[in-house]
């Protein structure tokens, strides 16, 4: 088993969502041990937490997505792909709007602020 790792410091990164076409701002922060991935949504109400749990999975066509009640974010697979790839098992994820930047279609802008 490997150590579990975070960030060393906050990084951010804005773009157009690819579903929903609006501007969104999303920033990546350190996150304690056994915290896991955990998406903010700081544009709502209370800020709701959503876990990264495959029990916050929610169905939707051509993305990932997760939800636990009224809020949702969607468009995950990049950001999650290049924390696994960047070995980074907890984090905490703002974000202010439904969707995860497009960015270049890849996680390689995702890889490019973890690192």
């Amino acid at each position: 088993m490997r150590n579990q790792n975070t960030l060393a410091k906050s990084c951010h990164i804005s773009g157009i969502g690819l579903f929903t076409g609006e501007e969104v701002n999303l920033a990546l922060h350190p996150a304690e041990a056994d915290e896991g991935v955990m998406f903010v949504r700081v544009d709502m109400p209370g800020r709701p937490v959503i876990p990264c749990s495959n029990r916050y999975m929610m169905v939707r066509s051509h993305r990932s997505g997760l939800q636990s009640g009224k809020a949702t974010v969607e468009t995950i697979e990049h950001l999650m792909a290049a924390l696994f790839g960047m070995h980074v098992d907890n984090c905490i994820v703002e974000i202010d709007g439904p969707e995860l930047p497009a960015t270049d279609g890849s996680a390689l802008p995702f890889v490019e602020l973890i690192q």
